[in-house]
């Protein structure tokens, strides 16, 4: 059972989930054969993404062929993105073929099956949500930047129940939102999520460097790990990283070149660091406590190396970050899932695995 920070249980973990994408999304996993969720993080492009529904819940990975209907192909704006980029088109090549020799006809699916069903980019067409009126349909972009965006926040897509919108907390939208728009992190996780799924690495006195910091973090860190971009050819490239992490004791983000959606914050606390940052230049700056918003490259230096030499102060630090984690990035998503459902007219299975509030 899932329980949050105000001891609340909104699902029972035998919540059958399927997350599915087209074999064009270089996002994420590419190995639905994996049988831990440690093994299918490892064949991640990029990015952990919302590996919490694998330790959380019966979850299942597919990766299926293109789908001719309009939904489906929303996804294709970003083939663009390789018109005049060589090293993009080579990448986008490179992960087609892998996933092109494991997927599946997204006919060949017992799609009754599952409870949820979450969509990357709509890759299962509209004409099959409708053949299974029983399953929960939730549709979710790769970013905030694809066309479709705006207009899902008004309407979902033909056959979608919901729209998992990418953000996690209060923000502007929470105004109008309506009850089929879910406050969803990408990197959809909860306390130790990371932590938990290498439990033979002991955590060391170092810091972990936020990739897009400005020369004065670097310097004011010098023995520092940076994270990689995640624009590898090869599914292993995330795995070292997150392991850096999770070794590390600080994240350190206090002094970013450009403003950040505050994804690395969530696997850096679900890895067992200190977040260190700049609220002011973050879009989800939740998982922030007042004592650890930090601006500068030396003052965030100075306060990393307290941490590490008082371990009260790390656990207490830690504390503080890792309760507000399961509240932001699963548990509030939950209760908006579970309000949606109790709204929707028809009978859904879903409904099956709600806890009495």
């Amino acid at each position: 059972m899932l329980t949050g920070d105000q001891g609340s249980e909104i699902f029972d973990r035998s919540l059958r989930v399927a997350l599915v994408k087209q074999i064009a999304c270089g996002d994420l996993y590419s190995n639905p054969a994996a049988a831990t969720p440690r093994e299918l993080l490892k064949s991640s492009w990029h990015r952990s993404g919302p590996i919490g529904l694998f330790t959380l819940f019966n979850a299942r990975f597919y990766i299926v062929q293109p789908e001719p209907g309009p939904e489906c192909r929303v996804g294709e704006e970003k083939l663009a993105y390789a018109l005049n980029d060589a090293a993009r088109a080579k990448y986008d090549a490179v992960r087609k073929a892998v996933q092109s020799a494991v997927a599946v006809s997204v006919e060949s699916v017992d799609w009754s099956g599952f409870d949820l069903v979450i969509a990357i980019e709509n890759a299962v067409p509209a004409r099959i949500a409708l053949r299974h009126p029983m399953v929960l349909c939730a549709t979710l972009p790769e970013h905030h930047r694809m066309a479709p965006f705006a207009s899902y926040l008004r309407q979902p897509p033909p056959g979608y129940d919901a729209f998992l919108n990418l953000r996690y907390g209060p923000n502007p939208q929470s105004v109008r939102r309506r009850e089929y728009v879910i406050d969803w992190p990408h990197n959809f996780n909860g306390p130790d999520g990371l932590a938990g799924l290498y439990p033979e690495i002991v955590k060391e006195n170092r810091a972990f460097l936020e990739d897009h910091q400005t020369a004065d973090v670097r310097t004011a860190f010098p023995a520092g790990s940076n994270r990689k971009s995640g624009a590898e050819s090869e599914p292993l490239a995330l795995a070292q990283p997150l392991k850096d992490m999770v070794r590390s004791k600080v994240f350190c983000a206090a002094s970013p070149s450009r403003p950040l959606g505050g994804l690395a914050l969530i696997d850096a606390v679900a890895s067992g660091c200190v977040v260190l940052a700049d609220r002011s230049l973050l879009w989800n700056p939740f998982l922030v406590t007042r004592e650890t918003d930090l601006r500068q490259a030396t003052e965030a230096a100075e306060f990393a190396r307290r941490i590490m030499d008082d371990e009260a102060l790390y656990r207490r630090i830690h504390a503080e970050q890792t309760r507000r984690l399961p509240w932001f990035c699963y548990e509030r998503p939950l209760r908006q899932i579970a309000e949606l459902i109790r709204s929707v007219p028809r009978s859904l299975s879903a409904a099956d695995h709600l806890l009495p509030a």
